[in-house]
């Protein structure tokens, strides 16, 4: 499909394709990409804020799907789907999952108060 070879300093990647891809061999391509992406020197920055800094663009992929797992060796596996890159799959401690959920809800109230009103909650605040 695709011979990727990294630097021994970690910071390029050497890429020759010469190929045509189907729908599942592209997205295999690009998991593959993003594993040499993790081998190499600077790492991604932890925080968004940082790689914005350093004028690494974080993709936009519009419309996306989120799910999560249950409780699973001290870690809560959360996938998003991306139209392009796929389903990304992180696991989250069970901090950073209450963090996220306490961070989501406080972006969505109105939202929130619709779907309490739903369920009969007859005291959500309007």
């Amino acid at each position: 499909m695709s011979k990727a070879r990294i630097s021994n300093d970690g910071e390029v990647l050497r890429l020759k394709v010469d190929n045509e891809f189907n729908a599942s061999e592209l997205e295999d391509l690009v998991h593959d990409l993003a594993r040499q992406r993790a081998k190499m020197t600077p790492t991604v920055p932890e925080r968004v804020e940082d790689a914005a800094r350093q004028g690494i663009a974080a993709l936009d992929h519009g419309s996306t799907s989120v799910t999560a797992g249950t409780l699973v060796n001290g870690k809560i596996p959360f996938f998003v789907r991306s139209g392009g890159l796929g389903w990304l799959s992180l696991h989250l401690s069970a901090r950073d999952a209450h963090l996220l959920g306490q961070h989501l809800v406080a972006q969505t109230p109105r939202v929130v108060e619709l779907a309490l009103g739903e369920i009969g909650d007859t005291k959500a605040p309007h």
